[in-house]
């Protein structure tokens, strides 16, 4: 937990997300899928964060989601690093053929569901000779990302076979890729959120520019509720504009990293947590 304390700080930087939500997330990646080096740890959470820049499900949504489609994930056998930036190319593509991010990883979740029921496993080995799990493990399933891939171009990217197939929901996890597929019979797109490769250096930057905005988010707080106060509204929205008013630069920054630092606690307070317990689970297995 301690080694992977600063990236927490980073990630609760960069994303803007709560303690608690990063600390879930956290303890996903590190439990789940065995990311369990602290530059590792680094580089999955770096490619999430540049992914989602690109794409539209973001750092704060994996945060917020994020324990729930990393344990999905788990389940079809991505581990490591490998196994969070391909869990992230899909949820880029799953949120470009949803409405938002819960959809997406509703969609996403059916997907992987469906791929386990025997019917589905049935209907892909008769109607495109697809095979879900391993030839040598039978419990074992395919890469996930090769097996999308081969879904998709077994059906020519009709999703009117795919239908046939899989529910409505995990259709939404693959439409985009299979429109991109019938149009130009490629996954260049997905391939372009494969290509991302972090180092931590996105993260350090955002999480830095987050912090370097604070004079002026706290301008901008004081200015609002100085005009909420003009407005006639009650004593204490004025006093407070006039106590954020009265901080110089050095109370403000005290404020700040406060907050942050309550915010970075809870992450790591709900981090250790999931793993004291995840440790207690396998010492009594």
């Amino acid at each position: 937990v301690t080694k992977n304390m600063q990236t927490l700080a980073r990630l609760i930087g960069a994303s803007g997300a709560g303690g608690a939500a990063a600390g879930s997330l956290g303890a996903a990646l590190i439990e789940k899928l065995g990311i369990n080096d602290p530059k590792e740890f680094e580089k999955a959470v770096d490619t999430l964060l540049v992914q989602g820049q690109a794409g539209g499900f973001e750092l704060d949504d994996f945060a917020a989601l994020g324990e729930r489609i990393v344990t999905s994930m788990a389940g079809t056998g991505g581990l490591g690093v490998e196994g969070a930036r391909d869990l992230g190319a899909l949820m880029q593509m799953a949120r470009k053929g949803s409405g938002g991010p819960e959809e997406a990883a509703t969609a996403f979740e059916a997907y992987v569901n469906n791929l386990r029921d025997q019917e589905v496993v049935k209907k892909l080995q008769e109607r495109g000779g697809i095979k879900v799990f391993e030839d040598d493990d039978p419990d074992k399933m395919r890469n996930l990302l090769d097996l999308t891939k081969d879904i998709i171009a077994a059906s020519g990217g009709s999703m009117r076979k795919l239908s046939d197939v899989f529910d409505v929901r995990a259709q939404r996890a693959l439409s985009v890729m299979a429109l991109e597929f019938e149009n130009k019979r490629g996954f260049d797109m997905l391939d372009s959120f494969l290509a991302v490769g972090g180092d931590g250096k996105k993260l350090l930057e955002d999480s830095a520019r987050a912090a370097q905005t604070m004079d002026a988010a706290l301008t901008s707080l004081s200015s609002t509720l100085q005009n909420l106060a003009d407005k006639n509204l009650s004593g204490p929205v004025q006093g407070l504009a006039d106590a954020i008013n009265s901080l110089d630069a050095d109370h403000l920054d005290t404020i700040f990293k406060t907050l942050l630092g309550i915010g970075v606690a809870v992450g790591c307070l709900v981090l250790a947590n999931k793993l004291i317990k995840f440790g207690k689970g396998l010492a009594g297995a």
